[in-house]
């Protein structure tokens, strides 16, 4: 019996031995990876290389590397991207992914910002063809002091976005690109759609026509629309000065004759 004990009792103190053992090694091996020269970052690759500047990142220790908190202080610095994916690459290497906010619009206010579909307003000039992105205005006396990252949950803003993405996404639709997005009044919100393209004007200056969508139904505006300019003869638009859906029977202004 007293041998059993005895038994027990050296295990016992065998494996607390290996496990100190094994923590020891633990400890030394991780003092080793954290502070040697072969595992501090000095290589960089992002597809933005052009344009970002990330040397900052250079000489910090790889398993040190808090991915999240990095990607968040990425973020930071460079608003006009919406996500950061950093790959670790042993022993001193990391591929940084940014993918850059797609602007739906530019918005008109103290001046001009991008604007994504997540309702996030960024600087991306460089990034972008503004000549066919359209413009929204009406919103300077509904946003103040733009702050980037943030989302504006802003109903008027909302519309906007709505009518120019429903305008896209209808092929019927397609020759029309949206140019001016009004809604500085919710029911009486009105965009503007460029027809130079496919009318024949009288004269040299950009034709544009209004359409007035008001708040609500959109999506099924805009199938009345497609219809209606289906039915209206290219070269007549020219002579329409609006369009307007608010009503149970869509309205077609004609333009008056002097």
């Amino acid at each position: 019996m007293k041998r059993q004990r005895l038994n027990w009792v050296i295990k016992i103190l065998v494996f607390t031995f290996l496990i100190l053992v094994g923590l020891f090694l633990l400890f030394r091996g991780t003092k080793v990876l954290l502070s040697s020269d072969y595992f501090k970052i000095k290589y960089i690759r992002s597809n933005q290389n052009d344009i970002l500047d990330l040397s900052y990142l250079k000489g910090k220790n790889i398993f040190s590397l808090d991915l999240k908190k990095e990607a968040d202080n990425i973020l930071n610095l460079y608003p006009n991207y919406r996500e950061v994916k950093i790959l670790k690459i042993l022993p001193n290497y990391l591929n940084i992914i940014l993918i850059p906010r797609r602007p739906q619009a530019i918005v008109r206010l103290y001046r001009d910002f991008y604007v994504d579909e997540d309702l996030v307003f960024f600087n991306n000039g460089a990034l972008v063809n503004t000549e066919e992105l359209p413009v929204i205005i009406g919103l300077e006396t509904k946003i103040f002091g733009i702050t980037f990252k943030k989302k504006y949950y802003i109903k008027e803003l909302r519309l906007a976005l709505e009518i120019i993405k429903k305008m896209k996404e209808s092929p019927f639709l397609k020759d029309y690109s949206v140019k001016i997005v009004d809604v500085d009044n919710p029911s009486y919100s009105k965009a503007f759609l460029l027809i130079s393209s496919i009318t024949k004007i009288k004269d040299n200056k950009e034709a544009l026509l209004e359409v007035r969508f008001g708040e609500e139904n959109i999506d099924n505006k805009v199938n009345i629309l497609s219809d209606l300019l289906n039915r209206i003869k290219k070269d007549d638009l020219y002579n329409i000065k609006y369009i307007d859906l608010r009503f149970k029977d869509p309205v077609v202004k004609i333009k008056d004759v002097k």
